[in-house]
């Protein structure tokens, strides 16, 4: 699989538990072949940003993913799915998307549905 990226100057890229930094004062293009995980500099939360439960949610889906550690985390993410959805029944949907986004192993579209849970969490 080959992937282009397009890094702006200062913009990290993350790769699995590793990151490439953009230290020019240029945009920055990068091909990158092989099967691997990576995120966006703007993608990725810190553990003190995840506040809500959503973003608690987030932040565990993308350490699944950038550690490829999902099944030691999977308990963790059943459990903060149950408690969002018993504490706001309108995050059905989204849960869902999310939770077949992971069963196909596409974290990072799954990172894209959770960040929309987000957003309906915040109104």
């Amino acid at each position: 699989m080959s992937l282009l990226i397009h890094i702006k100057p200062g913009e990290s890229l993350f790769i699995g538990m590793g990151s490439i930094t953009n230290r020019s004062d240029h945009r920055t293009h990068l091909e990158i072949n092989g099967d691997f995980p990576w995120l966006h500099q703007k993608e990725v939360m810190q553990e003190t940003e995840a506040t809500s439960p959503c973003k608690r949610l987030y932040l565990t889906i993308q350490t699944m993913y950038l550690s490829e550690e999902a099944e030691q985390l999977h308990e963790t993410y059943l459990a903060q799915q149950r408690d969002i959805k018993q504490a706001a029944p309108s995050t059905a949907p989204y849960l869902k998307k999310i939770s077949d986004e992971i069963q196909a192993g596409r974290y990072h579209k799954a990172l894209q549905e959770a960040q929309r849970l987000i957003e309906h969490e915040t109104g």
